[in-house]
């Protein structure tokens, strides 16, 4: 998933209920942190509402792999 912004992070979130693994991509440190946050919130709801458990809220959060794309390819700005 390529950002963790409201969009991505409810599409990582509904990805991770189906049970499939993400990769979190972002342009830094601090946006990754961003993004990962956004999807706590949203597992954090769940068990407010009774829709999850702690354990399962958890265990979604650690089904996602945070990566800072910049970091890792050199991307041409044209």
């Amino acid at each position: 998933m390529i950002g963790g912004g409201t969009m991505g992070a409810g599409i990582a979130a509904a990805l991770r209920d189906a049970g499939l693994p993400v990769v979190l991509i972002e342009r830094d440190e601090t946006a990754l942190a961003r993004g990962i946050a956004n999807l706590r919130a949203i597992f954090e709801g769940g068990v407010k509402r009774g829709k999850l458990t702690q354990a399962q809220a958890e265990a979604r959060l650690a089904g996602v792999t945070p990566r800072p794309i910049m970091q890792r390819l050199p991307i041409p700005i044209w």
